[in-house]
């Protein structure tokens, strides 16, 4: 009753305006409403998507200063964005960052070690690690490969100087053979 009041008043104000606005506003009204019942509605293929929040709060021992935790967390996130960039660039390693990340979290935050553990790219490196010592074989062979073609696409096209070119390449040689090394527990 209240909704028809509301159309004939905006109708009669506006105009024509106002039966075009009056359709728009119940379009989206009903958007909204169908939005609702699907969120209250389980949906299995999202449920399979979703994955459970782990608390991993038995592995954090907080410093008793509050000025070393905030020191902790504020190292962290740096360490994390150093480990973000290191997913960019070739010679910046990705998992050593987000291991020390891990460490400085995990004596400063629940909070913050919950959630760096259960995000989705940088929690399973950091299990990984933590449970067997060792990285996936496919993400250390993908490490490699783009390391390999950034290094060389930089001494090609980028490094006139000689030396820096031979230099390039024996650091790019050096960070293949030790990131072959560790370990991995499983071949895909």
């Amino acid at each position: 009753m209240h909704q028809g009041r509301l159309k004939r008043s905006l109708c009669a104000t506006l105009g024509a305006d106002g039966i075009e606005l009056w359709s728009v506003a119940s379009q989206f009204a009903q958007s909204l409403s169908f939005r609702a019942r699907v969120a209250t509605h389980s949906n299995p293929l999202q449920e399979q998507l979703v994955q459970p929040q782990q608390d991993f709060s038995a592995h954090v021992r907080k410093h008793a200063s509050p000025v070393v935790r905030v020191a902790l967390v504020l190292a962290g996130c740096g360490f994390v964005a150093l480990g973000i960039a290191g997913i960019f660039l070739p010679v910046l390693p990705t998992a050593p960052f987000l291991l020390l990340a891990a460490a400085c979290y995990a004596r400063a935050s629940r909070r913050f070690y919950n959630w760096l553990l259960n995000n989705r790219w940088f929690g399973p490196i950091i299990l990984e690690w933590q449970r067997y010592r060792s990285i996936r074989h496919r993400t250390k062979l993908i490490a490699i490969g783009m390391m390999a073609v950034s290094l060389t696409s930089s001494i090609v096209f980028f490094v006139k100087d000689g030396r820096l070119q031979i230099a390039l390449a024996l650091l790019g040689i050096a960070l293949a053979v030790y990131m072959y090394r560790i370990p991995s527990r499983e071949r895909d």
